[in-house]
């Protein structure tokens, strides 16, 4: 006999039910409560994620139109640099960064954000051990984990995503390994 059983939702998300006025300040910023625009979907973090389209790098990103004289053009935008831009109400110069305390590129909670220099942005990252590059060495436990997929079968890119590193890191890993029915690995 099979018994099947209906999952209860966690969490139950109400949408207003009228929209919510926006008044404009200083003439082309607008300011948006949070308790009147909740977070589209529930996130079990304190960080406001940005919900958007993503770039390569794993940061959000939006298109805007900027006045250009009598046109417009259009400017690729960072919600979480837009958002200290605002905070701060100037510029930021082509020199600063936006660091994320939380570590989480996504994250555009204005106290979550510092502005910083690149010098300073690396020394944190390579602080809290964020840091990886396709010729840094990794861990014995790490390297390990990475051979022992490689034995099971899948594919180095496959492993290099799961890991968080570059292909070539995997195939660094797995030299040396001698596979039988695979002429490209050679015991020495």
């Amino acid at each position: 006999m099979v018994q099947i059983r209906t999952l209860k939702p966690l969490v139950r998300i109400s949408l207003p039910t009228k929209a919510p006025m926006v008044k404009p300040l200083q003439g082309k910023t607008t300011v948006r409560r949070l308790i009147d625009h909740p977070a589209p979907t529930p996130q079990p973090t304190p960080c406001r994620l940005w919900q958007g389209t993503i770039d390569n790098h794993g940061y959000g990103t939006w298109w805007r139109k900027i006045p250009d004289g009598e046109t417009y053009r259009w400017l690729k935008t960072r919600p979480h640099r837009w958002i200290l831009e605002v905070v701060l109400e100037r510029k930021l110069r082509k020199n600063e960064v936006v660091m994320h305390l939380c570590d989480n590129p996504l994250c555009y909670r204005a106290d979550h954000l510092e502005v910083g220099t690149v010098k300073q942005n690396n020394h944190d990252m390579m602080r809290k051990g964020r840091y990886k590059h396709s010729t840094q060495g990794i861990d014995g436990w790490t390297r390990k984990r990475i051979q022992k997929k490689y034995l099971s079968g899948l594919h180095q890119q496959t492993i290099a995503d799961e890991e968080g590193v570059k292909r070539e890191v995997v195939a660094r890993a797995v030299k040396g390994i001698f596979v039988p029915g695979r002429g490209d690995r050679n015991p020495r």
